[in-house]
């Protein structure tokens, strides 16, 4: 319900459907549906054309309008739909797109509307007034990365820098429980591991089950989270009354502490046809656990790799896993789909090869339990 922010990341690689000259052009177009696309895409399109290296993924860059001689044009085209266009949902995206210009213009919004709760006289619809709440905890999170890539070289960014920190650090009690799950997230892509802390105090008094799952899901983004994360996120694991997407979240936390207590909810989810949408994610948490996955896990996942009708992708990920689990089992099956005649699983192969080295060199930190 809430992952907007991640919805909006997987856009980065995505191919955007539109040139630069084409955003520029529609962006102020009648039509309100034309004017998001463009609005929507229009920072990362720029940022694909005039910063080196960031056509394939574009990461914010501060000030990224003197990069190029249309760069303050396309500033004030956002800003002014930032503040001006008649559909929410454009001003909206406009302030996220003018966020991965790294244009600390947009804070003041950002924050009126992260903490607002709108007035009738702004003919907005709840939903309307959730999706600005929550795309302006997105911008504020976006201009944050930008900022703190730059704050070595610019005086300005140490100050937005700080200032979107102690903003997300707030929202992270605030009413709106949309807004709280954006802030958990992005406090972790700001501050780094700075946001343990505060993000165990969240989740601590957090009874929202889908903001204690974005809570959970940012404490996984530790290299390891303490022992007091690791005992929340047991508790919410072992709480029966949270749902599947909660404790899942729980899980995938503890997994990055190489905590086993993780993988039974982990089997569960490659298990149970029920749960298809968070398989794929357990096998590569299971291949993470490795020696640690519970004792059936290996004999589960062989199965699961020799099933008609599933993906070329998830089979590699079985692969990848028993690699980890069951290396005897595991190797040779990703030898034979290293030579499948489908690009795409090779190249997941390649994908599964390189993790199988990130984990071999990170398994020296973790003494088994």
């Amino acid at each position: 319900m809430f992952d907007l922010l991640g919805s909006w990341r997987r856009k980065r690689g995505d191919q955007i459907p539109l040139s630069l000259d084409a955003a520029i052009r529609d962006a102020t177009s009648a039509d309100p549906r034309v004017r998001n696309l463009a609005l929507q895409h229009l920072g990362l399109v720029y940022l694909q054309e005039v910063a080196p290296g960031s056509r394939a993924a574009p990461s914010p860059i501060w000030r990224a309008e003197s990069l190029d001689a249309r760069g303050p044009e396309i500033q004030q085209i956002l800003r002014t739909a930032m503040r001006e266009d008649s559909a929410p949902a454009n001003r909206a995206v406009a302030t996220a797109s003018l966020a991965q210009l790294g244009d600390p213009d947009l804070l003041p919004t950002a924050i009126a509307w992260s903490t607002s709760v709108f007035e009738h006289s702004d003919k907005l619809d709840d939903d309307a007034r959730r999706y600005l709440r929550e795309c302006a905890v997105i911008a504020m999170t976006v201009l944050g990365e930008a900022a703190a890539a730059a704050c070595q070289q610019h005086v300005d960014a140490q100050k937005s820098h700080r200032a979107v920190a102690e903003q997300l650090t707030a929202l992270l009690d605030s009413e709106f429980p949309e807004v709280r799950f954006q802030a958990a997230t992005g406090l972790l892509d700001v501050i780094g591991d700075r946001a343990e802390p505060l993000l165990a105090r969240a989740l601590a008094g957090e009874k929202n089950p889908q903001v204690a799952a974005g809570l959970a899901e940012a404490l996984a983004g530790m290299d390891p989270p303490n022992p007091e994360s690791c005992r929340l996120l047991r508790n919410l694991l072992e709480d029966p009354n949270m749902p599947a997407q909660t404790t899942f979240a729980a899980a995938l936390g503890l997994v990055a502490a190489r905590d086993p207590a993780a993988g039974p909810r982990l089997l569960q989810a490659v298990r149970s046809s029920q749960q298809r949408p968070f398989r794929d994610r357990a096998l590569e948490a299971l291949a993470v656990l490795g020696p640690a996955a519970p004792p059936q896990a290996a004999a589960v996942i062989h199965s699961l790799a020799h099933k008609w009708l599933i993906s070329g992708s998830t089979r590699v990920r079985c692969a990848y896993a028993l690699s980890r689990i069951d290396p005897a089992v595991g190797m040779p099956l990703l030898q034979r789909l290293e030579h499948s005649r489908h690009a795409s699983v090779r190249e997941a192969v390649a994908d599964a090869r390189a993790g199988l080295d990130t984990l071999a060199r990170k398994d020296a930190n973790y003494p088994p339990r």
